[in-house]
């Protein structure tokens, strides 16, 4: 039994290890651009871009943060600044989890492994994963999502501090990323209710440890919608969903659905398989490490909000896009998924404990791994084009004078992809895109010269 358990929980570590292989292979594609206005305008434009743009304090911190070391080393540091954001994520599973506690040591170590490694094996990866522009947002939201179902289905909230360190998790979420946001909103009713009648501490700490997230959150979404979604310039889908309530809520319940069931048009089969062992897993992992039920008025607030955040995220980008935005929103939404059949273990513990959590949730990760493990040599054999790109671009875009940037475009894998624009000739102009007017701006130059690199 005790080497069953010590398989099981290597499976998920060893997905985590070669996927922490491929930081230095993570992507650049709004950096340029942003961290060229920077330089330009320094905190002001911050500012800015925080009223108008992206109110996402918590994230547009880090990213800015990530700017000066960036402008100090005179280096892309994506290793570092993946390293800091899958880091958030580990804190928030962690901090729940606590693994090295007793009872159910292994049963706690499983759950903090199988579930970020199920996050890489569901969804593309690239973007939430690898592109730091992204990470730095999502992966703390997500990490509050992770902290909020692992305290509320195994220890749960009953003490004062447990409802202030979701307090704290929701809030941090919510000014991390829009759908953030979307899930302390979503919680909020639920957990003001929990609140009233719950456990630990006065009724009034509960109570404003519920409004806290709702508080945040609403700060956030009314900045969103009298800003970046009140301007109404980022139609690039249907006219006929662009900016219509009505159409966009009723088409984002058939695209829930259709994502629950039908991943990235994966296997139905295979899907609902591993949401059945998460369950399962999760129910015998949270029976073994914390054996008394917790409150279930607080799980049930928080099911509510993972289904509703998945909900809004889809209708949000039909109503600012005309269409679903981006691989990032997916993926962030299969996550929650996988969160929502650990949360609703919590509601059904079995009688009896049992040592077969960590193994069940072992085969949830075995049925993705086969699939995924060509992508990740690919990628692996590719890393020494990809380096010899980066170097190009760096090395000529801060040599002195008027010699143009020579951009290298990596060569794509099965799951990075790095092209800017088509290979050619560009001159900075005012009509210049901000795609192609990035490395421009970051460099301070005027010219630039893109070509394909070859794999090596």
């Amino acid at each position: 039994m005790r080497l069953a358990i010590t398989l099981a929980v290597l499976v998920p570590a060893f997905v985590l290890l070669v996927h922490v292989g491929l930081w230095s292979q993570g992507e650049w594609h709004d950096e340029y651009y942003g961290f060229g206005s920077y330089r330009l305008a320094g905190l002001g434009g911050e500012l800015i871009r925080l009223r108008h743009w992206s109110p996402r304090p918590v994230s547009e911190l880090l990213i800015f943060f990530y700017w000066l070391a960036v402008r100090a080393f005179r280096m892309p540091l994506v290793v570092p600044a993946l390293a800091a954001a899958w880091g958030t994520l580990g804190i928030g599973l962690l901090a729940a989890a606590r693994p090295w506690a007793r009872p159910g040591r292994a049963a706690r170590l499983a759950l903090v492994l199988t579930l970020p490694a199920l996050f890489l094996l569901a969804a593309p990866v690239g973007e939430l994963f690898y592109w730091p522009f992204a990470a730095l947002a999502y992966l703390p939201a997500l990490s509050a999502a992770c902290y909020a179902a692992l305290a509320l289905v195994g220890p749960g909230l009953r003490d004062r501090n447990g409802w202030v360190a979701l307090a704290v998790a929701l809030s941090l979420g919510a000014g991390s990323v829009e759908v953030g946001a979307f899930l302390a909103l979503a919680t909020a009713p639920g957990l003001l209710l929990a609140a009233r009648h719950g456990q630990g501490g006065s009724s009034r700490l509960r109570i404003g440890a519920a409004l806290a997230p709702l508080l945040s959150a609403s700060t956030v979404i009314l900045l969103l919608l009298s800003g970046r979604v009140a301007r109404a310039a980022e139609m690039f889908g249907s006219p006929a969903l662009f900016h219509h309530l009505g159409r966009d809520l009723w088409s984002a319940a058939g695209q829930s659905v259709s994502e629950l069931l039908h991943p990235d048009g994966g296997s139905i089969l295979a899907a609902a398989s591993v949401k059945l062992l998460v369950f399962l897993g999760a129910r015998a992992c949270l029976r073994r490490a914390w054996p008394a039920p917790p409150p279930r008025a607080p799980i049930i607030a928080l099911l509510v909000g993972l289904a509703a955040t998945i909900f809004l995220s889809i209708a949000g980008a039909y109503y600012n896009f005309g269409t679903l935005c981006c691989e990032r929103h997916a993926t962030y939404r299969q996550a929650l998924f996988l969160l929502m059949a650990a949360v609703s273990a919590g509601l059904a513990r079995p009688a009896r404990a049992s040592a077969w959590g960590p193994a069940l949730l072992a085969s949830a990760v075995l049925i993705y791994l086969p699939s995924r493990l060509p992508a990740v040599r690919t990628e692996y054999s590719l890393a020494h084009a990809r380096g010899a790109a980066w170097k190009a671009i760096f090395r000529s875009g801060w040599q002195p004078g008027p010699a143009p940037i020579d951009y290298a475009i990596a060569p794509a894998g099965p799951l990075f992809t790095y092209a800017l624009c088509p290979p050619g000739i560009y001159r900075r102009t005012q009509d210049t895109p901000s795609n192609v007017l990035g490395p421009m701006l970051f460099f301070g130059k005027d010219n630039m010269r893109v070509r394909m690199e070859p794999p090596k």
